[in-house]
């Protein structure tokens, strides 16, 4: 691999090939020398608690490498290539992995805290009980990665500032403002919010342009689900699916309510409902989003649809019933997504309504007060909770909102 920077030394690379207890005395005898390794081609090497503290292995091929309990302590190793390698409680303090690719790699209980992992890939790596407080993640890729760290705080999202010998040159500093948040999941979108120049559109877009889809996804099934899907791309909406032809479970129910949640409105299928007609009764209860369902013509409604229905939940619209897949897209626009449209002004308009009158009743009786201070306000105080309690049990307020609520009005005793 030709970089511009040295190769590897060559007395270096064979000590290391003699074997990991030569090499570590080696290392003992000869404190005074940083190993050089740039470049060196070592995949697949047995290296099992090999000291390789300090080491220059910028560019190095360690894919597959055995690294189990290495000391990898400040190891200078940009654009290391270490996918799939096994790091099982490897020391990787203050590691400079600048680009380093760590896909698929084992990083069990792996200590890689004040490590530099700029644009480094940890995608499907194994994290289970890693230690990541202090690592620099500007750019870090972290799709499907398994397992939860044992520690991930203060992660720096702030950009790398280039240094001079860049990219090996293992001394950048963080752009300031100093930004560090805590765990790997809200890096990057705690980045993307304070750096957007607006925000807010980002809740927004969600918000408004989302579209959970529930259903199926069985080989019959799933034709209807993907046609919906094309069809919501045409209204310039974003189709979100979530598969549930898999075991349910109380992770699982969290997540589809999470989504539903930053979702505009939710379709679900109950043709053959299977685990929607475990989910959509969650999703009912614990947002306020509303849910269209769909049926096929001839198709038994479940019970569970027929509860929902009969819930008095204004979330909940008519069941639209379609004769197939292309009757179904058809019908996109003037049955499902205007009146879903038509429900979501609705719902806005008579919370804020409910707020407004609120607001307007507690200031006239402030300019009412007399000796009795308080007293009217106590006694319609009760009267306005039990109003948010039935606009929650309809399902314009979630428990947070109503929650929250509460509390404002309370305060006002």
């Amino acid at each position: 691999m030709s970089n511009g920077h040295p190769a590897a030394d060559e007395t270096h690379l064979a000590k290391l090939h003699e074997g990991v207890e030569v090499w570590n005395q080696w290392r003992l005898d000869h404190p005074e020398i940083t190993p050089n390794l740039i470049n060196a081609s070592l995949d697949g090497l047995p290296l099992c608690r090999a000291n390789l503290s300090d080491a220059l292995l910028h560019g190095a091929n360690l894919r597959g490498a055995t690294l189990r309990s290495a000391n990898l302590q400040r190891v200078k190793a940009c654009s290391i290539e270490m996918d799939r390698a096994q790091l099982m409680g490897a020391k990787l303090n203050d590691a400079y992995l600048k680009w380093a690719h760590l896909t698929k790699a084992n990083l069990r209980r792996a200590d890689l805290s004040g490590a530099n992992l700029t644009w480094a890939r940890l995608d499907e790596a194994n994290i289970t009980n890693a230690t990541l407080t202090g690592c620099e993640v500007y750019g870090l890729s972290t799709w499907g990665i398994k397992g939860a760290p044992k520690e991930q705080l203060n992660l720096v999202i702030s950009p790398i500032e280039p240094s001079y010998n860049e990219p090996f040159e293992p001394h950048p500093k963080p752009v300031e403002p100093f930004l560090t948040v805590d765990y790997l999941e809200m890096a990057q979108f705690i980045f993307l919010l304070t750096t957007y120049e607006r925000p807010h559109n980002i809740i927004d877009a969600l918000t408004s342009k989302v579209v959970l889809v529930l259903g199926r996804f069985s080989d019959k099934r799933k034709p209807t689900l993907d046609a919906v899907r094309e069809a919501l791309r045409h209204y310039n909406l974003v189709p979100l699916m979530f598969d549930f032809d898999r075991p349910s479970s109380k992770t699982l129910i969290e997540t589809v309510s999470t989504l539903a949640s930053m979702a505009r409105f939710v379709i679900a299928d109950f043709t053959d409902p299977q685990k929607v007609r475990e989910e959509a009764p969650d999703v009912v209860k614990n947002t306020s989003v509303p849910l269209q369902p769909l049926l096929l013509k001839g198709a038994k409604k479940p019970s569970t649809l027929l509860d929902l229905e009969a819930s008095g939940r204004t979330t909940i619209l008519p069941t639209f019933v379609y004769e197939n897949d292309d009757h179904l897209v058809r019908s996109l626009k003037e049955d499902i997504i205007e009146p879903v449209n038509d429900k979501v002004k609705e719902m806005i308009a008579l919370k804020q309504k409910t707020f407004e009158e609120f607001d307007r009743e507690h200031k006239e009786k402030s300019g009412k007060r007399t000796t009795s201070k308080g007293l009217h306000d106590a006694i319609d105080i009760p009267d306005q909770i039990e109003k948010l309690a039935k606009l929650k049990e309809r399902g314009i307020l979630t428990e947070t909102e109503f929650q929250t609520k509460k509390k404002e009005l309370l305060a006002k005793l």
